[in-house]
């Protein structure tokens, strides 16, 4: 059995090493992934919405949904990228899945879209130099992966 002094200890360490372990998850999660679009292949037809894309105090945010009709979402992995107008660098945003049961009444054609839903926000300032981005949907579900250009754009 440990005395005082040692668990006192070892329930430090493990406090440290949990708060640690959350940091590096969280880190994770908010860091903005540079790529190359044109490595991504084709582009193929998902139904989508683009809500709002904005900009506010230095942090981007675009909320939506997309999902690919007549499949309801059993996995389920969409990321928001913005390219740079201008070339095909384009920057992978944090993004979280949101519930949006909505989509699901909307369409009532029998399949689940209800994770369909997405919000992405990073800072500004990660991005590059380019003040006019397209907005990319890098979209999974069920194995198949499908790039989405949404047709709108977002200025810095």
């Amino acid at each position: 059995m440990l005395s005082g002094t040692k668990l006192k200890t070892a329930i430090i360490v493990m406090i440290l090493l949990s708060f640690g372990f959350c940091f590096l998850i969280y880190a994770d999660k908010a860091q903005v992934k540079t790529i190359t679009l044109s490595q991504l292949g084709g582009e193929e037809k998902i139904n989508f919405c683009i809500d709002d894309a904005s900009v506010e105090n230095g942090i981007v945010f675009i909320l939506g949904w997309a999902f690919e009709k007549g499949q309801s979402i059993k996995t389920y992995d969409i990321r928001v990228a913005l390219k740079e107008h201008d070339s095909d660098k384009a920057y992978v945003l944090p993004t979280e899945m949101l519930i949006r049961n909505e989509v699901t009444q909307a369409y009532n054609d029998g399949f689940n879209y209800d994770a369909s839903g997405f919000l992405s926000r990073a800072y500004a300032s990660r991005l590059g130099d380019s003040k006019i981005y397209d907005i990319i949907l890098l979209y999974k579900n069920n194995g198949k992966n499908y790039t989405a250009d949404t047709g709108k754009t977002l200025r810095i």
